[in-house]
């Protein structure tokens, strides 16, 4: 059941941790350019 599933899942924080560095990347790409 989806309910019982903790708040912070494996999946989900690292799906968080790619959406960051993603950003990181165009943020620096962005400074670059």
């Amino acid at each position: 059941m989806s309910w019982a599933l903790p708040r912070w899942s494996p999946s989900e924080r690292h799906r968080g941790f790619t959406l960051i560095k993603l950003l990181v990347v165009i943020a620096i790409t962005g400074a670059i350019f």
